[in-house]
């Protein structure tokens, strides 16, 4: 694990870097093993990560519906019902938004806040083109 990443599970609260993120069942739904920077890694092991419609579109095994909480927590430890991710933004629970969003469910860090180029790049041999 990187020295970037300082992680710790106390009485089932979820601790990054000092910051208290959010409440965890199990340590094993923290996975943070395969992020070595929180500010350019895709958020999500690539096991878990599926490349849809010609590269459009990435999506996470387990999207199971509206409201399904299934599947691979991301970093923080959020799990994200039916999310997908494209080019220009993503949906969860289908509501469509911009990387970057502040109200958005996804926690990005780092400059580059679009996880589907972030992920494409880490999980898949060549990056599509954008059309």
């Amino acid at each position: 694990m990187s020295s970037l990443l300082q992680l710790k599970i106390i009485s089932n609260l979820f601790v990054f870097n000092g910051l208290f993120s959010g409440i965890v069942t199990t340590a094993s739904q923290v996975n943070v093993e395969f992020c070595d920077d929180v500010n350019t890694c895709c958020y999500w092991p690539c096991h878990q990560v599926v490349h849809d419609h010609d590269g459009t579109e990435v999506g996470l095994k387990g999207n199971c519906g509206y409201n399904c909480f299934k599947g691979d927590p991301d970093i923080w430890g959020t799990i994200h019902p039916q999310f997908y991710m494209w080019h220009y933004g993503y949906m969860e629970n289908h509501v469509r938004y911009k990387y970057g969003d502040v109200n958005g469910p996804l926690r990005i860090e780092g400059e580059d806040r679009n996880m589907y180029t972030r992920c494409v790049n880490a999980c898949f041999a060549s990056p599509p083109t954008a059309a």
